[in-house]
């Protein structure tokens, strides 16, 4: 899984180009310069976290962890400012993937592929609220639409799963049954 660099995703906040490198255990900061991406940091995470998503929630960065489940809050010159876990009932052979925030920023989601569940998170210090699964399975990834309502792409049984969140607190409910979508691997909010 980690035999090497392994570039997973980018985050653009303001003038900073995030990028997460899943094989070494790092994220990658840029500066744009005359139109090219000019490394400015690298910030090393503890190994075998495998970095995989990042989102941008109020004023940090937030940063999933493949191989653990490790979350990590980041300033705006990519130091660490507060760590937490997705689940604290990690199950041996979970990959979390795709991280999402629910309309009031009091609670984040990923999904554990392996145990095929949703992780709550509390946003505030990055704690683990519960899990409920998914709905189907290999939860790839996760968006919020309307506010609270959460889909969750389930990549091996070739679904999506939405789920109403809970307000108050911020466990999602199934609605309905999915729906087949052939290997989901990513949603988009139609704005």
């Amino acid at each position: 899984m980690q035999e090497g660099p392994h570039a997973h995703s980018t985050l653009v906040r303001g003038s900073t180009v995030l990028s997460a490198d899943l094989g070494a255990d790092r994220v990658h900061l840029h500066a744009i310069e005359n139109g090219t991406l000019v490394r400015t940091a690298s910030v090393p995470l503890p190994p075998g976290t495998g970095p995989r998503d990042l989102l941008s929630n109020a004023a940090r960065t937030l940063l999933l962890g493949e191989l653990q489940g490790t979350l990590f809050a980041l300033d705006d010159r990519g130091g660490l400012v507060a760590a937490g876990v997705s689940a604290a009932d990690w199950v041996e052979g979970d990959h979390a993937a795709g991280l999402a925030v629910g309309s009031s920023g009091r609670f984040l989601y990923t999904g554990l592929r392996g145990s095929n569940r949703i992780a709550v998170i509390r946003a505030s210090d990055l704690s683990p609220v519960g899990a409920v699964p998914c709905g189907g399975d290999w939860p790839r990834h996760l968006c919020v639409i309307d506010g609270d309502v959460l889909l969750v792409a389930n990549q091996l049984s070739s679904t999506v799963a939405a789920f109403r969140i809970d307000a108050v607190t911020g466990i999602p409910h199934p609605l309905g049954l999915p729906v087949d979508v052939a290997s989901p691997t990513f949603l988009l909010p139609v704005l």
